[in-house]
């Protein structure tokens, strides 16, 4: 967890992914809402790798190799991330963290995280997904802004 010292009056979470629609939403609240006296969360919350199961055709031997790789690469993904955030938080002299914690649910860590870091706001963006796919497999910032104790502002794509 990375993390710049500083005294703060209002604590903002910003819930970040890889996608440009993330991006854009950091980059609004930097340029709509954000103050000097602000304590930024950056928050990923991947959803958990789907790992294989044991397979017959090798000989019930538990797949560990492929595990390492998939977990190696979800750990890399995340670095670069967080790498990409830590940077411009820096560049902007920021009051910043960085959390990034895989859940089955993103949505639900993200709100897990703003109760735990007692989060005055969340801040995020949509993935733009169309309306029947969204109605199908859900939307992150839909859960957030249902189960959410505090304002939400989701900037659309």
């Amino acid at each position: 967890m990375a993390c710049q010292q500083g005294s703060y009056n209002r604590v903002v979470l910003c819930a970040v992914d890889p996608s440009n629609h993330s991006r854009d939403a950091f980059e609004w609240y930097l340029k709509n809402i954000w103050k000097n006296e602000d304590m930024v969360i950056i928050a990923y919350c991947p959803e958990t790798p789907n790992l294989p199961s044991f397979s017959l055709k090798n000989g019930l031997a538990p797949p560990v190799e492929k595990w390492k790789e998939i977990l190696d690469e979800t750990n890399k993904r995340t670095k670069i991330l967080e790498e990409d955030y830590e940077a411009t938080c820096i560049e902007k002299k920021l009051i910043y963290m960085i959390r990034g914690e895989s859940y089955k649910n993103p949505g639900e860590g993200i709100c897990q995280i703003a109760e735990e870091d007692k989060a005055d706001m969340i801040v995020m963006g949509t993935r733009g997904m169309g309306a029947f796919k969204r109605f199908f497999l859900g939307s992150v910032s839909e859960y957030v802004v249902r189960h959410a104790k505090i304002p939400c502002v989701v900037v659309p794509a």
